[in-house]
């Protein structure tokens, strides 16, 4: 009877497995308990159709993130890691004032062996086993938990898993936190019809859904370039222009010039840091060496000395702004690059008194 029931179920299966999709009966067979998966023909693996597959859910949102670092967007958690320190400083906190006081109580009855106290022979503290705590599985006798020895071994411990945490956290907040656009691209992915299609279910649905970026990490280094101007260029135009053009148009979707393709169905594209900031600096240099060039032309337009001080206070500030904007230059350093830039204006404007004597003291 079990014979026929088992032939029926295997004539079902085989018809089933014939009407299914072919590309099945291709897999290559699973190793079974205790067999060696070396075993397996790797050829038959990848002659598979694994080719074929693609990545849903978390394996699509882990490739993307390892073709584009910036997609690299983790919570920090720091509440859950401030409280493991707290409980692991409350706990040595402990076990230091009951090592304090073990270490007095025995110094007071003067437990010594070969007449050395514990405190001044360490020798003697690694060999004292108090009576009675005998390890019954083992022929080296155990120290109790609270005697001195018991407790430093403790403390010991516990304070390699303080140290360890607290380097590992110290480590954390000086990483970077995810540009607020990148945080909202992701967002948009994971609800997007092309992207996430809201895959996430229960409490983790809300792994991204906190707005703030100072709640998350970013696994993508930061730019040596790090200045406003290069961040705004990297993180908003190409963001804005990846909207516009990047995932529409056709010709720009072929054209590798225009970024690397990272997911097909939603079009998402990682654009060159290389690039952005070459363009970055063309831009500072051009700016940088037409605005002294511009400003001595307006100001030798002018026919009075207060009209070319008036844009001197203009033309030097804006000098200042342009240059904490394009550069990642300290305060010191924007100050003496603007008192010299001023420098120059007073210079040239000193110069051109002479030959407009006239005018200026008509003017002034």
């Amino acid at each position: 009877m079990a014979s026929t029931e088992l032939q029926t179920i295997q004539k079902t299966v085989r018809v089933s497995t014939d009407a299914d999709v072919t590309s099945a009966a291709t897999l290559p067979p699973i190793p079974g308990p205790g067999e060696d998966i070396a075993k397996t023909n790797v050829q038959d693996v990848a002659d598979g159709d694994f080719r074929d597959y693609k990545p849903r859910n978390y394996h699509r949102l882990a490739e993307i993130v390892s073709k584009d670092k910036s997609w690299g967007i983790f919570r920090r958690f720091d509440e859950l890691n401030m409280l493991h320190l707290m409980v692991l400083q409350a706990e040595i906190i402990e076990l230091r004032d009951l090592f304090r006081d073990r270490s007095r109580r025995d110094d007071a009855a003067n437990l010594s062996l070969d007449d050395g106290l514990y405190s001044g022979y360490f020798h003697a503290l690694r060999k004292s086993v108090p009576t009675g705590d005998i390890c019954s599985n083992c022929s080296m006798p155990t120290p109790s938990p609270y005697s001195q020895l018991g407790l430093l071994t403790t403390l010991r411990q516990r304070m390699s898993e303080y140290n360890e945490l607290l380097l590992q956290v110290s480590q954390l907040s000086q990483t970077l936190d995810p540009p607020k656009s990148q945080l909202r691209e992701l967002q948009d992915f994971l609800r997007s019809s092309t992207g996430g299609k809201n895959f996430l279910k229960g409490s983790e649905a809300f792994t991204w859904k906190e707005p703030d970026p100072s709640a998350y990490l970013s696994m993508n280094r930061p730019s040596p370039e790090n200045d406003p101007f290069t961040s705004f260029l990297t993180y908003r135009i190409a963001y804005l222009f990846h909207r516009l053009c990047g995932g529409r148009r056709s010709g720009i979707r072929s054209d590798k010039r225009f970024g690397k393709l990272v997911d097909e169905e939603a079009q998402l594209r990682s654009y060159s840091n290389s690039k952005l900031q070459k363009t970055s600096q063309i831009i500072s240099v051009v700016v940088s060496s037409t605005l002294p060039v511009v400003t001595i032309f307006v100001l030798n337009s002018l026919d009075t000395t207060t009209k070319r001080l008036g844009l001197t206070v203009l033309f030097t500030g804006v000098f200042g702004i342009l240059l904490a904007f394009f550069s990642s230059a300290k305060r010191a350093e924007i100050f003496a690059a603007t008192a010299t830039f001023a420098a120059v204006e007073v210079v040239f404007i000193g110069t051109s008194l002479p030959n407009n004597g006239t005018a200026a003291a008509g003017g002034g």
